[in-house]
């Protein structure tokens, strides 16, 4: 049983504290992404987006949002534009 307690003690002792080694993962690619893009300050609010095609006409898109680095859901969005399909019936008589 004392040998189970040592092993148990020495992974604990090895594995790294998940929450302090996340941030610094994160804290890492920040700063890696602000020296790539040459900004005086570490980016807080990144919006990313796709834009894609459905069968060539219907237009949609996504945008997913992270501050601090990690993820917020909550400012997630979908797009539909609605405006693509018009503009291509209207390109048919210019």
């Amino acid at each position: 049983m004392e040998l189970v307690k040592k092993n148990a003690l020495e992974a604990l002792a090895k594995r790294p504290n998940t929450q302090a080694y996340e941030e610094d993962r994160t804290l890492k690619a920040l700063e890696k992404l602000q020296d790539f893009l040459h900004l005086e300050n570490l980016p807080r609010r990144i919006e990313c987006y796709d834009i894609s095609n459905i069968q060539g006409s219907d237009s949609v898109a996504s945008m997913v949002v992270f501050e601090d680095g990690k993820p917020k859901k909550s400012e997630y969005r979908k797009f539909k534009n609605q405006n693509s399909r018009r503009a291509k019936r209207l390109s048919q008589y210019v």
